[in-house]
């Protein structure tokens, strides 16, 4: 039925066409001038119709003739008869292409008594028209501005028409110039006739392509905007500029570009030119994109082949002015160009065709269609065989209408399916929400499950947490008396005592990452950042891994720049937590070498008291792979799976450690070599500093006799609290259980109690409950390896959490007891930043460069040149970097910091210390 449809309305549509082109008039072949006269006399314009003023035409070269000379008779000797419409060389003469002249032609047989119109002739160029006769001279055209040099030449394209009076015999003067154009010529000649006639063919030729630019400019504008909707379909897009080809073309080959910029300039003609022939070259290659997409990709090689002849083209077109691109050879390859690539189109049509593909009926009758109309235009208008003439802007608006109609079936098509699809899907959600709602319930009975599971987990955790860490307080507290009592006479005793309090450690963390990462798992884990100190923090972290370092024969390097504030604000257990994971982790991977820890700030402005604060930690380790480093930061991810029992952990220390750095609003990347060492960056920006002195940790604490009473059921933790404050005049007292605790109250009045949370008979809020009750205020430090509720904490003066650090324990033992600070010279303790110590057993190499290295600084320090210290530093550091030596590396660093800002006593105490330091082994 469709089928029938769209077969009655083409039919119809090429009657209504083709019956608009019949015989308007008698079909009376017009005459034609001979030797520059045409002789009218013999014909009827209201019968006949109007008449072309073709034929030969009298020419005169380099020649504007003074339309006055006419009218009194005299004429000139012309140079050559010039058959019109064509080009001024087409006569005997052949003129060059660039120049001026005037053509001229005598009608004989108007009637004087008639009022007759012309329409203007078509030149490319710039022209004027002129009638001499009896009565004078009239201009009746005045197209451009007629120049004798380029300069002067204004050219422009326009079509008009003009009324004249009582004509008689008269003598036509045409001006032509041409500068810009391929060839100077009068391409269509004026055409004389009455108002009617005359009046209608312009009107015709207005509307006709009003009517085709306005269809092909509403077509490109809407399908542009459907592609802009649905970018998935091409179609809309190519079909689009195939309609802004077209209208571009309309628009450039008629006047209506002069018309909407109307300007004396060339530039508007030069432009239009270009567009014209842009338009003329990528028509194709437009088309067959559009049909690529109608017909999957049966165009492939096609498209191909036009679009790089449109590109060679457009290249020309482009860069050269339009006497160049408009040559005939030029036109002639993009005639030939554009005929095969349009021939082998109209052959893949009628294959698609007789394979009954669909729409290729429709497409392949639309090209046919208008190929007739541009087949009119080119040989049957000329003869003046069918009216009206140039029906080939028609032929394409019927052709666009015909695309448009493949295109609304293919949306119709595509829309039906979409509603038919929506249809079944709604049947298919139906069904699907029935089959959900009973996933849910199922889903429901399981996430209650989980839930159960997570809650029975964290009392796991809890529990496992507290009965880990109660003895390892013990494990970690009596393990680090001994290495403080055990000196080397007792090697043996001193190494396993190390070992146990390695391994504690070692099982600390794993519980402790553990226990972090069920609170990550569970949204529990958060960072509260207060004002701490981080010079402490630092320098208490670089002490420990500085002694870890020592007793595994590493060179610990730590660089704490002087203009590192010494108060911030940040978590301050989370800090120490994510340092401790990484140096950890350096520590257990390197054997040989160093591990350094670098600080560097970068201020955002004091006023602002905000800085990037930046900690680089890098070591001579194993490395890694750099395909390894994205699962780094994974759960339970272990890199070296094949290490010793001492080099492996939970594989949760790196993702703990990120996640914390990004809760604080930091980062961190790491580099890594195998074979080399890693290097982890932490960078922390927009951290608050204060601006503040404070005084320095290198302290020990001189306690008064103040009575403690520590109170805990497991005995082996009361002994080892006693051990720590056993040499800081303390004295102790203890209760195994809650009434004891309260007994021991009265009878000592002590001056601090110390309380684990859970003990027989009364927990540590119950005794607290008690004595406050009792008015007995009693600073209470409550210390649990269990997870307190932060509102019972807050009823206590402090908390610790199990195991208990010693030196933090006497730091919050400090709060609450009068004492005073000792100071240590911690720098003659453990030398300053940049202090080394040589290894033992040197090869003769390392022996050859220790001489070389001492005589090298020697000669720095006497001379003290900076600029030769500048450009040797790097050479050494070169040198010392993969060797026993390379614990002169920060030394150099501090050397070359210090040549830059050229600080003299800086280089000079540096270099006196490397000095001292070598010559025991010159």
């Amino acid at each position: 039925m469709k089928s029938r449809i769209r077969k009655k309305l083409l039919f119809i549509l090429i009657i209504l066409i083709f019956t608009s082109c019949g015989q308007r008039y008698s079909g009376k072949v017009a005459p034609k001038a001979v030797n520059g006269v045409l002789d009218l006399s013999g014909w009827n314009f209201e019968k006949d119709g109007p008449v072309e003023l073709k034929g030969d035409w009298k020419f005169y070269w380099k020649n504007l003739i003074n339309p006055t000379v006419l009218v009194k008779g005299h004429i000139p000797q012309f140079d050559s008869l010039v058959n019109v419409p064509g080009r001024w060389d087409s006569g005997k003469k052949k003129f060059p292409k660039y120049g001026f002249g005037s053509f001229l032609l005598k009608v004989k047989g108007l009637d004087d008594k008639l009022t007759y119109f012309f329409d203007s002739p078509e030149v490319f160029t710039a022209y004027k028209m002129f009638i001499a006769s009896k009565d004078g001279v009239r201009k009746i055209f005045n197209v451009g501005e007629v120049g004798k040099q380029k300069r002067f030449e204004h050219p422009r394209f326009s079509f008009e028409i003009s009324k004249v009076d009582s004509l008689g015999d008269i003598n036509l003067l045409v001006h032509v110039s041409n500068f810009y154009y391929r060839f100077g010529k009068i391409n269509s000649p004026p055409r004389i006739g009455l108002q009617s006639q005359i009046k209608w063919f312009f009107e015709y030729n207005k509307y006709r392509d009003f009517f085709g630019i306005g269809v092909l400019f509403i077509m490109a504008l809407y399908h542009l905007i459907l592609f802009y909707q649905r970018k998935k379909d091409k179609s809309s897009l190519y079909f689009s500029l195939l309609c802004f080809n077209l209208f571009v073309r309309l628009m450039c080959t008629g006047y209506y570009i002069n018309w909407a910029f109307d300007s004396s300039s060339p530039l508007i003609f030069i432009l239009s030119t270009k567009l014209e022939y842009l338009s003329l070259s990528t028509f194709m290659t437009c088309g067959l994109f559009f049909l690529g997409e109608i017909f999957d990709n049966v165009f492939s090689r096609l498209k191909k082949v036009s679009l790089y002849v449109s590109l060679f083209f457009i290249s020309i077109i482009l860069f050269t002015p339009p006497n160049i691109f408009s040559q005939k050879i030029i036109l002639m390859s993009i005639f030939s160009s554009i005929g095969i690539i349009f021939y082998v189109g109209i052959g893949l049509l009628l294959k698609l065709y007789l394979n009954k593909t669909k729409f290729s009926k429709e497409v392949l009758v639309s090209v046919l269609f208008m190929l007739m109309g541009f087949i009119h235009d080119m040989l049957v208008t000329p003869f003046n065989l069918l009216s009206p003439p140039m029906i080939g802007p028609l032929t394409m608006v019927i052709w666009v209408f015909f695309q448009c109609y493949i295109l609304s079936i293919k949306f119709s098509n595509a829309f039906t399916k979409s509603e038919t699809l929506s249809k079944d899907l709604h049947l298919m959600v139906e069904s699907r929400t029935s089959q959900l709602k009973d996933a849910n319930l199922n889903l429901e009975n399981s996430n209650n499950a989980l839930e159960e599971f997570h809650t029975q987990r964290n009392i796991f955790f809890a529990n496992l947490s507290h009965e880990l860490r109660t003895p390892l307080n013990a494990i970690l507290g009596f393990s680090k008396i001994l290495q403080k009592k055990l000196t080397e006479t007792n090697k043996y005793e001193k190494e396993y005592v190390d070992s146990i309090n390695t391994s504690g450690k070692s099982l600390l963390r794993m519980v402790n990452s553990v226990h972090d990462f069920s609170k990550i798992e569970l949204n529990e884990l958060k960072v509260i950042k207060q004002k701490c100190n981080l010079k402490e923090i630092l320098n208490s972290v670089s002490l420990f891994f500085k002694n870890e370092a020592y007793y595994k024969g590493l060179n610990f390097q730590f660089t704490l720049p002087d203009d590192i504030p010494a108060s911030i604000e940040t978590d301050e257990l989370a800090l120490k937590q994510i340092l401790d994971n990484i140096l950890n982790n350096a520590l257990k991977f390197t054997k040989n070498g160093y591990i350094s820890l670098e600080i560097k700030a970068i201020f955002k402005g004091y006023s602002e008291n905000k800085f990037d604060l930046y900690i680089h930690i890098a070591d001579t380790g194993q490395g890694m792979k750099e395909e390894k480093l994205a699962q780094l930061f994974q759960p339970f991810s272990q890199i070296h799976k094949h290490g010793t029992i001492q080099e492996r952990g939970s594989g949760l220390g790196l993702y703990i450690s990120q996640k914390i750095i990004n809760d604080l609003g930091g980062d961190i990347q790491v580099t890594s070599k195998v074979g080399k060492g890693s290097v982890f960056t932490i960078s922390l920006k927009d951290t608050t500093f204060f601006n503040e002195e404070t005084e320095s940790r290198n302290f020990s604490y001189k306690f008064f006799g103040d009575t403690i009473l520590i109170a805990d059921d497991v005995p082996i933790n009361i002994k080892l609290y006693e051990a720590y404050f056993s040499m800081h005049n303390l004295k102790i007292e203890s209760a195994q259980n809650g009434s004891e605790l309260l007994k021991k109250v009265k009878e000592v009045r002590p001056d601090l109690i110390v309380t684990d949370f859970e003990m027989p008979e009364f927990n540590a809020d119950e005794v607290l409950t008690i004595l406050r009750t009792k008015n007995i205020n009693t600073p209470v430090v409550l210390i649990s390896a269990l997870k307190v509720e932060e509102g019972i904490k807050k009823e206590f003066q402090s908390f610790l959490q199990k195991p208990v650090d010693e030196e933090d324990f006497l730091n919050e033992i400090a709060r609450h007891l009068k004492h005073e600070k000792v100071f240590i010279n911690e720098i003659a303790k453990v030398g300053p930043s940049y202090a080394f110590s040589l290894p033992k057993n040197l090869s003769k190499e390392d022996l050859k460069l220790i001489l070389e290295t001492h005589a090298t600084i020697k000669k720095w320090r006497n001379s003290m040149e900076i600029t030769n210290m500048e450009k040797e530093i790097p050479f050494f550091k070169e040198k010392l970097m993969h060797t026993k030596l390379n614990v002169l590396l920060v030394l150099l660093d501090k050397v070359e910091e210090s040549a830059v800002k050229f600080n003299i006593s800086k280089i000079e105490s540096l270099l006196d210390y490397a000095i001292e330091k070598l010559k025991n082994q010159d």
